[in-house]
């Protein structure tokens, strides 16, 4: 009698220490798994937001600071000329000012600052720690003009409103083959925008990061009025057309068909490249001029780039005529490296196999920093003239740089600055001495010299004093 007792007392001593157990510890549900063990709630994936449009992931928040407290901040995409609310399209919110530059767009385009918000455009609450933040409104009729958008998150609800200009124009072109009047399934479009006020600006269509991207055919290009667009079209297997312009006034839509003429399929050319060292040049851009006949100029039919370990590179199929080639160098970014271009004429019949061995010689390079008395940097109204070592004045390309790399989608500009940012030309150039004079509206020039050595980037800092 005193076993069972004692018995069933140790049985219910576990019950309840089963029971206290469950009750205080940590909650774990059982979920189903592909192998029937059972998960932790803790250890299952979060799920992702729920939208009208996707199930997309949450937007990364920065984590609060000791001392920082998270601002509400309401943000509204307008249309500029009607105050309307606009929807659609992509909202992104970066961390930072990133309105030196126009933002990244095309197909593949990558943001270069940290996104701490992406969604629709519309009306979006969030809530930011205080800082400067830029907010980047993109839809395929939002004129490319359209700058982003800085502010800053202080103490208290911040309601930010971004403003954008719709397209006024558009551009609607037709690529079709010339044999049979079908559409061209792959091509590639170089869009050149001449707009009424500002400096031009050039882009090509597909992105170059863009992997495995085809364009729509027919093509849409939004414009501003008063914009003048060149367009210039090229496929593989086709002769590349001549170019289109087109202006728009009054017109608000054009509409274009341009015809492709297939190549005849040659066994071509090939490029081997090296640097002094007799080492192969492993990335190239390689722009060609064809002339029909001696009666006629050189035009432009194609730039293109190539990635290749051994340094050689075969051209695409060419038709018959001559031709003048421009090979550069270039880095990961795009940008020429110390080497100079080397120019090169030869005519092409289409019988023969062309092998062409190419040695680019060491050049140098020039980073000018324009800034006031205050250190800041320049541009505005800022235009430079370069003199060679052999006394002659020539045009300089400049492009914009920030932290060592090309500005994203900044034009290039010819004896002029394009952003508040150091600049470099656009080519390596020999060595030697060079004059540099830069002038600001009605002020006094101010002349430096520059002595540049090969396979350097020499900085040239111009201070401009204030009137």
């Amino acid at each position: 009698m005193r076993v069972v007792v004692f018995l069933l007392g140790a049985a219910g001593a576990v019950a309840f220490a089963l029971w206290w157990w469950s009750s205080s510890g940590p909650e774990v549900r059982v979920v189903e798994s592909q192998d029937s063990t059972p998960v932790p709630k803790e250890e299952r994936p979060a799920t992702p937001l729920r939208t009208d449009r996707a199930s997309v992931p949450a937007p990364a928040q920065p984590v609060p600071a000791p001392g920082t407290v998270a601002q509400s901040v309401t943000l509204r995409v307008l249309d500029e000329a009607t105050g309307a609310p606009l929807d659609g399209g992509t909202l992104r919110v970066l961390s930072g000012d990133h309105t030196s530059a126009p933002a990244p767009r095309g197909v593949g385009a990558r943001p270069t600052a940290k996104t701490v918000f992406a969604g629709s455009l519309g009306e979006h609450q969030l809530s930011l720690l205080p800082g400067t933040y830029t907010a980047v409104a993109q839809r395929a009729d939002i004129v490319r003009a359209t700058r982003p958008l800085a502010f800053t998150v202080g103490e208290g609800a911040l309601t930010v409103e971004v403003r954008v200009r719709l397209a006024e124009a558009m551009l609607t072109l037709d690529v079709l083959d010339r044999a049979d009047n079908s559409r061209v399934a792959n091509y590639h479009a170089t869009i050149r925008t001449r707009p009424s006020s500002g400096a031009p600006r050039t882009e090509y269509l597909p992105a170059a990061d863009a992997k495995d991207a085809k364009l729509d055919n027919p093509l849409v290009v939004h414009c501003a009025r008063g914009d003048r667009l060149t367009v210039r079209i090229e496929a593989d297997g086709f002769v590349p057309a001549e170019p289109l312009d087109c202006a728009f006034g009054d017109a608000a839509h054009q509409e274009h068909k341009v015809f492709l003429l297939r190549e005849a399929r040659f066994t071509g050319v090939e490029l081997r490249v090296t640097d002094q060292a007799q080492q192969p040049i492993r990335q190239l851009q390689v722009k060609a001029k064809l002339q029909i006949n001696a009666s006629e100029p050189f035009r432009d039919v194609w730039t293109r780039r190539a990635t290749s370990d051994t340094g050689r590179y075969r051209l695409p199929g060419l038709a018959s005529g001559n031709y003048q080639l421009e090979v550069v160098a270039i880095d990961d970014a795009g940008a020429a490296t110390l080497h100079l271009p080397h120019r090169m004429s030869f005519q092409f019949t289409g019988s023969e196999q062309i092998v062409q061995p190419i040695t680019l010689l060491p050049g140098a390079n020039l980073q000018l920093e324009v800034v006031d008395d205050a250190g800041r940097m320049l541009s505005e109204g800022v235009r430079i003239e370069l003199t060679h070592p052999d006394g002659r004045r020539r045009e300089a390309v400049w492009q914009a740089f920030a932290d060592d790399k090309p500005m994203p989608n900044t034009a290039l500009a010819i004896d002029h600055l394009l952003a508040d940012a150091p600049a470099r030309l656009h080519r390596a150039v020999p060595a030697g001495r060079y004059s540099v004079t830069v002038r600001r509206g009605t002020d006094d020039p101010v002349q430096q010299t520059a002595t540049l050595e090969a396979g350097r980037n020499t900085i040239l800092r111009v201070t401009l004093k204030q009137p």
